[in-house]
């Protein structure tokens, strides 16, 4: 029996490695069992810029039933720059929620904010950051070692920052977080956290716009 030309086999590792190259390196998704779609958005993103162009790492959040999925994964470059906020649709397992395919995203229908706001204590500091409708609020230890983050969708009610569950109805029932602004000698605004009877207060450190 003759042996396979070797030049067959190069070909076919150079087309494999340049199909993977072209997906972000991701191998194609197969469904064996019954599949569901739902709405996912994007929580948090991190760019890596590339000799030819970039990659991006996003963490994101999807729910199935009453089970929220918060979970990372790289998204092609050829997908274009992804935002916190941008929500997508999805196909997945319900055997397997870390297994699923994103269908395609929707166009973002906000205008691009970011406030961070810092409060500290003798054991550490938060970072509450809104950002295009999404909540990261970040607990600290003294030395920096993260401890903690939630996540939330935010809303103005009148004079209150409303925080609700991901993606849920913006109903009572689904308040996580309640805070107002209070003015400062500085002319900038503080924020009071009063979801507790606690007195709980942060300082404005960023503001971004477009």
């Amino acid at each position: 029996m003759k042996l396979l030309n070797p030049y067959f086999f190069g070909l076919l590792f150079l087309s494999v490695f340049a199909y993977l190259a072209y997906n972000s390196f991701q191998f194609p998704k197969f469904f064996f069992g019954e599949t569901q779609e739902t709405k996912g958005v994007v929580l948090d993103v991190r760019i890596r810029s590339l000799r030819h162009g970039f990659s991006q790492n996003v963490t994101y959040a999807f729910r199935h039933s009453d089970s929220l999925v918060i979970g990372d994964r790289r998204v092609k470059s050829k997908r274009g720059m992804k935002s916190v906020g941008t929500t997508f649709k999805l196909k997945y397992e319900p055997n397997d929620l870390t297994y699923f395919e994103i269908i395609h995203f929707y166009i973002p229908n906000f205008t691009y904010e970011e406030v961070k706001y810092i409060g500290r204590d003798s054991t550490g500091y938060t970072e509450v950051i809104f950002k295009n409708g999404i909540l990261n609020k970040s607990d600290f230890k003294q030395g920096g070692e993260l401890i903690t983050t939630t996540y939330g969708e935010y809303k103005w009610q009148n004079d209150t920052l409303e925080v609700y569950e991901l993606l849920s109805t913006f109903e009572k029932e689904n308040v996580m977080m309640k805070f107002v602004e209070i003015p400062s000698k500085d002319e900038y605004f503080r924020l009071k956290d009063i979801s507790t009877n606690g007195q709980t207060y942060f300082s404005l450190f960023l503001i971004k716009r477009d």
